[in-house]
C-alpha cells in the first residue's frame, strides 16, 4: 500500500481521468486533495483495486445516466469521498442516496467558459431545486490549461479556487512522460512556498 498526500500544496487539487495506477499514485505522491473517477472510463472493480494501493487522497466517483444504476454498488465497495454527475437527473438519484456528507456537481467546460467542479455538504443543497443554500461552504475548483503562464495567470486571479488536473493515456503499460505535469506540481510548489 501507498500512502502519500504530503500536503505539499496549499491549493486544492482534483486529479481527474484517473484510470490507471500509474496516475493515481504520481497525483497522490504530489499531494493532491482528491481523485475522481469517472465510470464512463473505469469500472468499479478497477477503482477499487487502485484505492488499495493509494492512501491519503479522497476518492471521488463521477456517475451518469448510463451506470447511476451502480450507485448502491459504489457507496458500499468504494465508499468514496463524494459522488456527483454533470447531469441533473442523475443529482435526483445521488440526493435519494446520500443522505449526509458532500456530493459533487461536474459542469463540463462549454464555449468560453471553463470545467468547474464544485463539492458541497449535502445538507445545504435544496432537494427540490438542486441550488445550494445562500451563505454555504462549497469548495469549487476549475479546469485551467496545463501551462506554466496559464497556472500562474489562474493563481493571481483565483486565490480560493481549486484547479482541476487530467490524467493521460500511457505509452505502454505502466509507461508514461510526466513531465509537462511535473513542471506544474514545481511551480505549485513555489507558489504556495
Amino acid at each position: 500500500m501507498w500512502t502519500y498526500n504530503l500536503n505539499l500544496m496549499k491549493t486544492n487539487i482534483i486529479a481527474t481521468d484517473i484510470t490507471t495506477l500509474t496516475d493515481a499514485r504520481y497525483f497522490a505522491a504530489w499531494g493532491v486533495d482528491y481523485i475522481l473517477y469517472d465510470l464512463n472510463h473505469i469500472g468499479v472493480n478497477e477503482i477499487m483495486a487502485i484505492v488499495e494501493w493509494v492512501e491519503g487522497v479522497k476518492t471521488l466517483v463521477k456517475m451518469d445516466k448510463d451506470n447511476i444504476h451502480l450507485i448502491d454498488e459504489v457507496l458500499i465497495r468504494i465508499n468514496p469521498h463524494a459522488v456527483g454527475s454533470s447531469q441533473s437527473e442523475c443529482q435526483d438519484r445521488i440526493l435519494q442516496y446520500v443522505s449526509e456528507g458532500p456530493i459533487f456537481h461536474d459542469f463540463p467546460s462549454e464555449d468560453n467558459d471553463v470545467g468547474k467542479i464544485i463539492i458541497a455538504n449535502v445538507d445545504n443543497i435544496d432537494a427540490q431545486t438542486y441550488q445550494i443554500e445562500p451563505e454555504s461552504e462549497v469548495m469549487v475548483f476549475a479546469e485551467i490549461n496545463p501551462s506554466p503562464v496559464a497556472l500562474n495567470k489562474f493563481l493571481e486571479q483565483n486565490q480560493n479556487v481549486g484547479i482541476i488536473l487530467r490524467g493521460s493515456s500511457e505509452v505502454e503499460t505502466g509507461l508514461k512522460s510526466f513531465d509537462n505535469m511535473d513542471v506544474l506540481f514545481e511551480l505549485l510548489e513555489d507558489q504556495n512556498n
